[in-house]
């Protein structure tokens, strides 16, 4: 890893101005980024050219048209915040790691990156690129080849499962709701997205099967409690028990990562309404 300079951050300002004003074209935000990220254009980002080149954004635009073809696929916009950091993030990544930006995009998808947007956009970027990794379980120290890089996505991407013992009235109010809330520290061995989470009832063995489909990452204790106003019985429980494994500073210092679950399959009911 390198450390960010000068030109880094003008290609990082760049990059997010571009995604910014991709919100004019007729394809979605998702069919925009893949496009652009896998392109041939943005191997002058890559390659830091782009700085002492006088193409504009349209002119950006008119190469991936000519490459790809103009495109009015897909509906779904994201916003103009989220466009920023996301092209700000996947810039700083490929820049400080030296990976390409097709690199970076196999490993870590905008659809996902949206999703960890009101976690990490107020973070320093290495700090967000850092606990994102760290919580997808990728050692980028490890010179990988893009071979190497496409096997590890295939890995990480894998869901991982967990069981979770609870008592027969804790069971009864999650089916109920068809979702739950948990709390753990973000410590780098964090649940991830789309992890699974079997809760069974520690007497007659039932069970609910619910799958990782948000994360929040708080940066101490009383944000989260800011934030949340009504917790359950259930979960002021839970985060009990986090305060009797991890001391309130060590908690407030990774901070807590809350993770939202639904039910899948048969268990599925409605999203969290929160």
């Amino acid at each position: 890893m390198i450390k960010i300079d000068n030109n880094g951050l003008i290609l990082c300002d760049i990059q997010s101005e571009l995604f910014e004003e991709s919100l004019s074209l007729k394809c979605s935000t998702e069919v925009f980024i893949r496009r652009f990220m896998n392109s041939k254009v943005v191997g002058m980002f890559d390659k830091g050219q782009i700085l002492e080149d006088t193409l504009t954004i349209k002119d950006i635009f008119d190469c991936l048209d000519d490459e790809y073809g103009v495109s009015s696929y897909g509906k779904i916009k994201y916003n103009k915040n989220e466009l920023y950091w996301i092209g700000h993030f996947y810039r700083y990544f490929s820049y400080t790691y030296n990976l390409s930006s097709k690199q970076v995009y196999k490993l870590i998808k905008p659809k996902e990156l949206r999703i960890l947007y009101k976690a990490y956009h107020t973070f320093d970027t290495k700090f967000a690129i850092e606990r994102i990794l760290e919580t997808k379980k990728i050692n980028l120290n490890i010179d990988y080849n893009e071979k190497g890089l496409e096997l590890l996505r295939k890995k990480i991407n894998n869901q991982n499962t967990y069981y979770v013992n609870l008592s027969d009235e804790e069971l009864k109010t999650i089916k109920e709701n068809g979702n739950d809330i948990e709390f753990q520290i973000n410590n780098g061995n964090a649940i991830k997205l789309n992890d699974v989470l079997i809760y069974k009832n520690e007497v007659n063995e039932e069970v609910f099967k619910a799958r990782v489909v948000d994360m929040y990452l708080y940066k101490s204790f009383e944000e989260l409690y800011n934030e949340h106003h009504k917790l359950t019985k259930e979960h002021e429980q839970k985060l009990y028990e986090l305060l009797n494994k991890y001391s309130k500073e060590e908690l407030n210092q990774q901070g807590i990562l809350t993770i939202k679950v639904e039910g899948i399959g048969r268990f599925q009911k409605s999203l969290f309404n929160n």
